[in-house]
């Protein structure tokens, strides 16, 4: 199957991308600690509820800018 790249219509969705990708691999290191092999619960959670905002966000950041910007 023919997969097609993506082209990529502007700067600043290339910078918001790369952001939330660091950011993700950043928050990663959260959950990388475990302490005698059991992660904590605490640690978890929160890691979940920072994910999920910051997915949330990347979600309408992309679908704004997919929206209201003219690619020329």
């Amino acid at each position: 199957m023919l997969e097609l790249a993506k082209k990529v219509f502007s700067l600043m969705e290339l910078f918001y991308d790369l952001l939330f990708v660091y950011a993700i691999a950043k928050m990663t290191g959260q959950i990388h600690h475990l302490h005698h092999g059991i992660l904590a619960w605490e640690d978890f959670r929160s890691f979940l509820i920072i994910l999920a905002s910051l997915l949330m966000i990347w979600m309408y950041q992309t679908l704004y800018s997919g929206l209201y910007f003219t690619w020329k």
